[in-house]
């Protein structure tokens, strides 16, 4: 085990946090712990049951990047016990052995240990376990798991020397071992690799229209079109409206004031007007007005009943006030008003169960601005797709930690994620995947299992001696390649495969897309082929990119595959047409060509007679910006 790892304990308690009990658990478990590693720094925070500060406290201490998180307390079945539903919001993977091994030794305790809801999970390469909140409880259930935890946290932060220790000696119990379908040794016998790839090449528009089949004919489209869910509107911005909305009051609900002025009888025509009072916004006064009287009204105020017009203050003339200035006493009209003038009668913008937005509707600002004046506060909207987003490779690591020799940041993983959330899809962080077997295999399989309902990888499935996920898709999870290649430059290796896995005790469709590793590859195969389908899936009418007409500025070398070349668009007012430029250098691993693009320009494959597109030549591009389009 490495001294280097950090070490956590957050005790849970209302109490505690107050200073109303003493806390005996926490201290209790930071002394075991400093036993058990031989470390004398181990964190401890106290917190209340309180679901935010609980999420803070975990989340700073991953961030700090905690090896072992051990919480203690909120774990039983009162109204404040909430630690599990706080670190299920947080994990990404489950560890149910762990909590199965606690519960299992505790009932051999106690009966009463079936009352606890404790869980534990991973989140990065942090691992946390909920102990129960007593003293001697808490104890037993650290003593039950704390051989095992050593191993658990050198495989999870990948310290190969002390993993391996660990599996000799485990080895070493048996005469004869289990063994998989499978070995890294297979994989390894890189002499045996295929030289070409059994994949037939696609066109992208063959490939799409796969997608959308392989959607239509199962059973997540279906899901999705009848799955919502209901949320407040403030939560609901570009969200699909699963239901039609009708108002269920009149608007305005009163008789308003469309003016600045004063509510008087039309009858009374022009000349002097006692004023009684004032009303402004919000008010509720309903003066009854008599044969030359009239009240101060303001802007979107109740008019009294009594009243049938208001008469702006610009029609108007002050003739006396009282002596502090602070109310108005006589007023002469100096305009004729008409009966109903500038009011705004009872459901005269909207009458009562009038239908508002249809099902169907996307729901953006003005859309949600309409819902609240209505009062609608809760609406059904479809469920969006949780896309589960991992990056595969032994020489990716995470941009928070210090570049190791041949080694390069990860950025197709936070990438994809932001696009999915620019995107207003649900994207989970699945992590860094090294091109190992068992573990790729145990990632895909759990994600699927727990949360998500598609995974998006890049990299591994291409040529390389160590491209092993086409493998594992259709070994381990029992998938189909429903395609492997596309002529397409960037994203020729552009995987789609599918399988069905039980999750919530129904059979359910699963979707997968292998992206190339290369970023600009991931970025450009994540626009045409995922996108749009997770947008069907999600309910929205207009799914696919728009495309323009754009004339190039310079000549352009074809490939003997069509490209998609990043460029930016510019109208030019005197062609009276967008015109194209690409951005740089567009070799696929070269994400700097990326952020000035607002188009994929479409380029078609190179033949002996078109050799180059050239200037002045007229080309459709895809939009990708449409607001940055100058």
């Amino acid at each position: 085990m490495q001294k280097s790892f950090k070490f956590a304990v957050v005790t849970v308690s209302d109490s505690c946090s107050s200073g109303t009990a003493q806390d005996t658990s926490g201290p209790n478990l930071v002394r075991l712990i400093e036993r058990k590693f031989d470390v004398s720094d181990v964190i401890y925070r106290l917190v209340p049951d309180d679901f935010l500060k609980i999420k803070e406290c975990l989340e700073g201490l991953i961030s700090e990047d905690v090896a072992l998180i051990v919480t203690t307390g909120g774990t039983g079945l009162g109204p404040r016990d909430i630690t599990p539903e706080v670190t299920k919001a947080i994990i990404e993977r489950e560890a149910p052995g762990i909590t199965h091994a606690m519960m299992s030794g505790s009932l051999k305790v106690t009966p009463h240990a079936m009352s606890s809801r404790a869980i534990s999970g991973i989140c990065k390469s942090t691992l946390i376990i909920n102990f129960p909140g007593s003293k001697k409880a808490s104890q037993e259930c650290f003593e039950i798991i704390e051989t095992a935890l050593p191993h658990a946290l050198n495989v999870l932060r990948d310290v190969q020397k002390d993993v391996k220790t660990t599996h000799q000696e485990i080895q070493g119990h048996f005469n004869k071992g289990c063994h998989h379908n499978h070995s890294n040794a297979d994989v390894n016998k890189i002499a045996y690799r295929l030289r070409s790839s059994p994949y037939p090449m696609l066109t992208v528009d063959q490939a799409n229209n796969i997608i959308n089949e392989v959607i239509t004919s199962g059973s997540l489209l279906e899901e999705f079109a009848t799955k919502t869910e209901c949320l407040t509107i403030d939560k609901c911005l570009n969200r699909i409206l699963a239901q039609d909305m009708y108002s269920k009051i009149p608007l305005p609900p009163f008789r308003a004031s469309i003016k600045d002025g004063y509510a008087a009888l039309s009858s009374d025509k022009v000349g002097v007007r006692d004023v009684l009072q004032g009303i402004c916004a919000g008010d509720h006064l309903n003066t009854e007005l008599k044969s030359g009287q009239c009240v101060r009204i303001n802007t979107g105020a109740m008019v009294p009943d009594s009243a049938d017009c208001v008469i702006q203050v610009e029609d108007t003339k002050l003739l006396k006030h009282s002596e502090d200035g602070t109310q108005e006493l006589q007023i002469e009209v100096m305009v004729e008003a008409k009966p109903g003038q500038d009011i705004r009668e009872v459901g005269s913008d909207l009458p009562i169960n009038t239908l508002v937005l249809n099902k169907g509707t996307l729901l953006c600002a003005s859309e949600i601005g309409l819902l609240a004046s209505i009062g609608a506060n809760k609406v059904a909207v479809f469920r969006v797709p949780k896309v589960g987003v991992l990056s595969t490779g032994n020489e990716l690591q995470s941009v928070d930690s210090e570049l190791k020799p041949g080694h390069i940041y990860d950025s197709n993983k936070i990438m994809l994620m932001n696009l999915l959330e620019e995107n207003h899809m649900k994207a989970v962080d699945l992590g860094i995947v090294h091109d190992d077997y068992e573990q790729m295999t145990n990632v895909l399989n759990n994600s699927f299992k727990n949360k998500c309902d598609i995974i998006i990888s890049t990299g591994c499935v291409s040529m390389g001696d160590r491209d092993i996920l086409k493998e594992i898709l259709q070994k381990e999870l029992n998938a189909t390649i429903h395609f492997g290649r596309v002529n397409m430059k960037p994203g020729k290796p552009t995987t789609f495969a599918s399988c069905t896995m039980q999750a919530e005790h129904k059979v359910k469709q699963k979707l997968i897309f292998a992206l190339p590793g290369n970023p600009v590859s991931a970025f450009v195969t994540f626009q045409l082929f995922v996108l749009p389908h997770l947008k069907r899936l999600a309910q929205y009418e207009n799914v696919e990119h728009p495309l323009m007409e754009v004339e190039l500025i310079e000549d352009l070398n074809l490939d003997p595959r069509p490209e998609y070349a990043r460029a930016s668009a510019f109208w030019c007012p005197t062609k009276k047409c967008y015109l194209a430029q690409t951005t740089g250098n567009q070799i696929s691993s070269r994400l700097a060509s990326v952020p000035r693009a607002t188009i994929l320009l479409m380029l078609p494959n190179k033949t002996e007679s078109k050799p180059k597109s050239l200037k002045g030549d007229k080309l459709n591009a895809i939009v990708l910006n449409i607001h940055a389009l100058g």
